[in-house]
């Protein structure tokens, strides 16, 4: 599986984020890198319908979302969006909510601002003027764009998977870009 290219030097000091999430132990580090079997298995079992998920997901979007102006399409571009002219924001009080067919849990998003899809984002009302949302879910765009929905799939499941009750990589990867783009602190993540 391929990699993004972004540090796991795990002392990241994010500036956006109000208390700094906990490091990742070695144990975590070694798994993310090398997983388990029954990582692996897991992560086989859950994938089938989180790609479905995320197909209809991102399709919704694509439908009902409005393509982004001028403004918008800078910033996609700075923090490295190949084609900002496929994604179209989908402003929204109610994500789709995944629900892993292995444990039955819900990914719940309710605390999220919001959520990209590959080339479709949902923001919920109150982030829909938010530039530093929308830099940040961005950066999830050039993600999808660099891995490929199938890989970046299967990244976010292993991280999910590996550093649970933590701020993944994909996370804080797209905080740490968005902040040095933007400048401008966001309030406290969830981790």
């Amino acid at each position: 599986m391929n990699r993004l290219n972004f540090p796991i030097a795990l002392f990241i000091a994010l500036g956006a984020c109000n208390s700094i999430p906990p490091e990742f132990t070695k144990e975590q580090l070694s798994e993310y890198q090398n997983p388990s079997v029954q990582t692996r298995v897991k992560i086989d079992a859950q994938f089938p319908a989180a790609l479905q998920f995320f197909e209809k997901t991102q399709e919704a979007a694509l439908k009902l979302g409005r393509s982004l102006t001028q403004a918008e399409i800078t910033d996609a571009k700075a923090v490295g969006v190949t084609h900002p002219e496929k994604i179209r924001i989908y402003v929204t009080g109610n994500f789709p909510i995944f629900t892993d067919p292995v444990t039955g849990k819900k990914d719940n998003q309710s605390r999220a601002g919001a959520m990209a899809m590959g080339y479709g984002i949902f923001i919920k009302p109150k982030y829909s003027s938010a530039r530093w949302v929308k830099a940040h879910e961005f950066v999830h765009v050039r993600q999808f764009e660099t891995l490929g929905p199938k890989d970046m799939i299967r990244q976010v499941l292993l991280e999910k998977q590996v550093f649970s009750n933590n701020l993944i990589p994909t996370e804080r990867e797209a905080i740490e870009v968005s902040e040095a783009y933007i400048g401008k602190s966001a309030p406290k993540y969830a981790y």
